[in-house]
């Protein structure tokens, strides 16, 4: 009779080793938990041939084989007894426990080691770090913290701002949750909610339209009415083709069909040249193709007595610079070019906003499309506001030529808000024209 000891991580495990190395009839003496683990004291007998020294784990070095244990009917003096039993538990208890470490202990026992490790580092003068590399990490600590202080501070204004907006009145605190919902920017709604403070409820909604139309601006551009060159840019699918159609169509019945022309330069999607040639065919008017910047300056200068040329260019994906590089390309072919950023209103409030901070400062203005396939389009007119980018004009349907109108930024909100055009007044047409508010 032989006396052995295995350590798993569950009993589980420890029973199926038990079972590989010994065989099924193995008398099991005690279990008990070690740290972690899982300790199963066992009762080996020598005798029968199923176990063999030599093959212990804790006594060769190698893989451990065993034989299948046969089933032998033990005699009744070769089982352990009960004072030997009685003896094995009283000297495991007197064996020393284990020292399990809180997590406290545990953290302090790491930081005297490093202490230790610091205080026990050279200081000879030819190790001594250069000040390069010494104000490295001093700058990168220094802009950690003050991340972190302003994840703070942001934190501290956000519940500052919950806290005022539980004091408010129904009809405001109604307004600001819809317009969370409906994704305007955050700090765009914290603002519009000092606004509201001391606003009675019957002037919650009066209020809120005319923050919103006076921070919104528009463009004193018509393409349809003014002429000029124009080249539409965006992500794909945002309706930049049907948008030109549109355009094009209209301006084909007022100035005739001799003063419009087309350039497609979206050779990425397929059938994009056959789309705008049949738009061209059906509307009877010039289609050119276009695949370079070279090119399109030559294509520009052959089209130069037009009216009006619209230049549709390839979707670019969202996680890109591909919109700001596309924008500059095409001002270099022609010093009259103005481009024309399409935004979809059913796109997340996110990716227009990163549109139009792409495009800040290198557009004439935004046209507005898909207004038929969104519920709001508070998140486009926010993102508009957020980068100062004025409105043109907005496409609402599939029509051609009646679904693009030109639109004010007014006109715009009160699109937003369901308010009738006709209640807008044309004084309050002239004085947000031009007028865009920070």
């Amino acid at each position: 009779m032989n006396i052995k000891r295995v350590i798993e991580k569950d009993t589980r495990t420890a029973f199926e080793k038990i079972k590989q190395l010994y065989g099924e009839d193995t008398a099991i003496l005690s279990n008990k938990k070690v740290g972690n683990q899982v300790e199963v004291v066992v009762a080996i007998n020598l005798n029968d041939g199923s176990y063999s020294l030599q093959q212990d784990p804790e006594a060769a070095v190698g893989e451990v084989v065993s034989k299948p244990r046969p089933v032998v009917h033990e005699k009744a003096d070769s089982a352990p007894t009960v004072e030997w039993m009685q003896a094995r538990r009283s000297a495991e208890e007197r064996q020393p426990k284990p020292n399990i470490l809180s997590e406290k202990d545990s953290i302090d026992q790491v930081r005297k080691l490093l202490e230790k490790t610091r205080a026990e580092q050279p200081s000879d003068s030819s190790h001594v770090a250069s000040p390069q590399a010494t104000e490295q990490p001093s700058l990168q600590s220094l802009a950690m913290e003050m991340s972190l202080l302003r994840d703070m501070f942001q934190s501290h204004l956000e519940k500052e701002s919950d806290e005022r907006r539980a004091s408010m009145g129904v009809f405001a605190k109604d307004m600001l949750r819809t317009l969370d919902e409906q994704g305007v920017i955050k700090h765009q709604v914290a603002k519009l909610q000092r606004s509201l403070t001391s606003i009675a409820d019957a002037e919650v909604f009066d209020t809120s339209v005319n923050w919103f139309k006076q921070r919104l601006s528009t463009a004193d551009i018509n393409p349809v009415m003014d002429g000029g060159i124009f080249a539409f840019v965006g992500l794909s699918g945002v309706g930049k083709t049907t948008t030109i159609a549109k355009i094009a169509s209209q301006a084909a019945l007022i100035h005739g069909r001799d003063n419009v022309a087309l350039i497609t330069q979206d050779h990425n999607r397929i059938g994009s040249r056959e789309q705008m040639n049949l738009f061209g065919m059906m509307l009877g008017v010039e289609v050119i193709n276009s695949s370079s910047t070279r090119q399109l300056k030559e294509c520009l200068n052959s089209v130069a007595h037009k009216k009006l040329v619209l230049i549709d260019t390839a979707g670019v994906g969202l996680r890109s610079d591909g919109l700001s590089v596309l924008a500059d390309s095409l001002m270099e072919a022609n010093e009259h070019l103005q481009v024309i950023l399409t935004l979809a209103a059913n796109n997340q409030t996110a990716v227009n906003q990163k549109n139009c901070q792409d495009l800040k400062g290198k557009v004439c203005g935004t046209i507005i499309t898909k207004l038929d396939e969104t519920l709001s389009c508070g998140g486009v007119v926010s993102s508009l506001i957020e980068s100062s980018h004025s409105v043109i004009g907005a496409s609402e349907g599939a029509e051609i030529p009646r679904c693009y109108n030109p639109m004010s930024g007014p006109e715009l909100v009160n699109h937003w808000f369901e308010i009738p055009t006709s209640t807008l007044s044309e004084e309050s047409l002239s004085t947000t024209r031009h007028e865009s508010v920070a």
